[in-house]
């Protein structure tokens, strides 16, 4: 980053620094709003190096300005604010303190660096810049209460480039550590992407809240810690790349709480050998896929006590790229763990293999309902609807459905599904969904089920089109199926049965004369199939028995 400074060239107002035995104060009187005006200052002069600043009026310079060296502080009070419509550098032993009530802007880039310099936004200060750039030997410090609202943030490469953030960070575009570590126990809100260089001393530490509107890029280590007698969270909106060895960690093998929570509400993929550790505090729930990009060497590792959902699959198909669970391998307390809506699968042939205790969103219901209403409870999380209860009631002929929700979030209908007994599920309809957060009642009517045992299942399928089904539930319905005979009387002792329903299990057809003697009996091959009667049988009444699994039906017919 910037280590020498065209002061000549890019600022045009600079205060020129120099050793002095004891500094002066400037104090702002009110009488003027130009910072350059000797008139504004109650020292009788446009402050210098020399001068140290106490600002309790608005003061504007309309160009750039350089504090350079010091030492020199300056302190903005309640209703003091300094303006400066341009760049400005702060490099040396300047300091500057923004206290409640005072406010320092910088509407282009404000670049601290070399020598010391520091900027602490104490509670009630704020300070607001176009892009903060924080280099080498400076620290930038937002202080509980105290809000920073900035456009690009931007640590330099070097690890003595700091910035802390214990209050409040606004940044409505990009945030980068390039080398300079961040430090957040605040609350963050960034816009755009964060990105954590593959320097060697680029790093983040958050045990506070940070919601990111973009992408994560993780090129180096980011560690998310519980905060202090409360969890943490880190959300993502985008996706979450994990590019380097051991760079993503959730959590400690501390005490159980509180915890540490990295919520990703699409894709979190490792590439280039990234890591992701899971530890006893901490959470992980991610709403689509986990997944590397084939490349190897990558870990997920989930230790004991670590709690991990995914909404989608999790894939690990490089070589050497391991999915590890230290949980214990029965469901019960503690858990397993580690649960994945969707499928698991890794790289078998470089003798990785699935872990054994792998749960299900049903297995995360049944043992671990705490994570599962946490899991439950994030705003657009993998977990959109509460089903409360799915239950069937036969009806005549037909099969009433019904069930009910306890909480709905960005969640768009249901998809009912019927089986028989091969499991093989086709849709039967579909109900909107009502988007209500209190018990919300459902009914759905199977005017056609099938004979014998019927299975069925909700798909609930959110505004993303990610779904989820509920447990299966099935109806035993023994109507006999509508069958037609043709011709009947039939003639040329040819005939053919015609069943108006699905086939779901083997049937056989027989045929009797007037004294119960059989004179044919055959396999009812398909819904429509053709028989051929012996030639040598009498004109008359005979009976057609038609017989299932789901018992039979007996029709008369006549032979001519």
């Amino acid at each position: 980053m910037i280590k020498n400074f065209a002061f000549s060239t890019f600022f045009t107002l600079i205060l020129f620094a120099g050793f002095q035995a004891q500094a002066a104060t400037c104090s702002t009187n009110g009488a003027s709003t130009n910072y350059n005006a000797a008139g504004a200052w109650g020292c009788g002069h446009v402050p210098t190096s020399s001068d140290d600043l106490s600002i309790s009026h608005s003061v504007t310079s309309a160009t750039s300005i350089g504090y350079q060296w010091g030492p020199q502080t300056i302190t903005i009070n309640s209703g003091g604010y300094l303006k400066i419509s341009g760049n400005a550098l702060l490099q040396g032993t300047v300091n500057i303190v923004i206290n409640n009530g005072g406010t320092f802007e910088v509407t282009g880039i404000l670049t601290t660096q070399n020598g010391g310099p520091t900027i602490t936004v104490n509670n009630g200060g704020t300070l607001k810049v176009g892009t903060l750039q924080v280099n080498y030997g400076s620290t930038v410090t937002v202080a509980s209460g105290g809000t920073a609202n900035v456009t690009t943030l931007n640590t330099g490469n070097d690890g003595t480039a700091l910035f802390n953030n214990n209050g409040t960070l606004n940044v409505s575009g990009n945030m980068t550590s390039t080398g300079g570590p961040i430090t957040n126990t605040g609350t963050v809100n960034l816009t755009g992407d964060l990105t954590v260089t593959n320097s060697g001393t680029a790093k983040l530490t958050s045990s506070g809240t940070f919601k990111v509107g973009g992408n994560v890029y993780a090129g180096n280590t980011i560690q998310l810690n519980p905060g202090s007698g409360v969890d943490s969270n880190m959300t993502v909106t985008g996706s979450f790349y994990s590019q380097t060895n051991e760079n993503i960690v959730i959590g400690t093998n501390g005490a159980a709480t509180p915890y540490a929570n990295l919520i990703v509400l699409t894709n979190l993929e490792a590439t280039g050998g990234g890591d992701i550790t899971i530890n006893k505090n901490g959470r992980l729930v991610v709403k689509k896929d986990v997944k590397d990009n084939g490349g190897g060497d990558s870990r997920f590792k989930v230790n004991n006590g670590g709690q991990v959902y995914i909404g989608g699959n999790l894939t690990y198909t490089g070589n050497g790229s391991p999915i590890t669970n230290a949980n214990p391998s029965t469901p019960a307390a503690p858990e397993y763990g580690l649960y994945v809506n969707g499928t698991t699968s890794v790289n078998t042939g470089s003798g990785m293999t699935v872990p054994g205790n792998l749960g299900t969103k049903q297995d995360m219901h049944d043992y671990d309902l705490p994570f599962y209403n946490f899991v439950l409870g994030i705003p657009n999380g993998p977990l959109p609807v509460k089903l409360v209860y799915f239950k069937t009631e036969g009806s005549g002929t037909s099969v009433q459905l019904s069930w009910a929700t306890s909480s709905e979030k960005n969640f768009r209908y249901f998809r009912i599904e019927r089986a028989s007994q091969d499991l093989v599920f086709t849709t039967i309809g579909e109900v909107e969904a009502k988007g209500s957060s209190t018990l919300t009642k459902y009914s759905f009517t199977d005017d056609r089920p099938l004979n014998g045992s019927n299975y069925y299942r909700l798909k609930m399928i959110d505004l993303d089109e990610l779904f989820e089904y509920s447990p299966v539930v099935t109806a035993s319905r023994r109507a006999v199926s509508a069958v037609n005979v043709y011709p009947n009387p039939v003639t040329d002792k040819l005939f053919t049965i015609e069943l108006n329903d699905v086939m779901d299990t083997p049937a056989q057809v027989t045929v009797l004369d007037g004294s119960g003697t059989q004179v044919l009996r055959a396999e009812l091959e398909s819904n429509t199939t053709a028989f051929q009667l012996p030639q040598n049988i009498s004109p008359g009444l005979y009976y057609l028995r038609i017989s299932s699994g789901h018992g039979q039906q007996i029709i008369k017919v006549a032979v001519r």
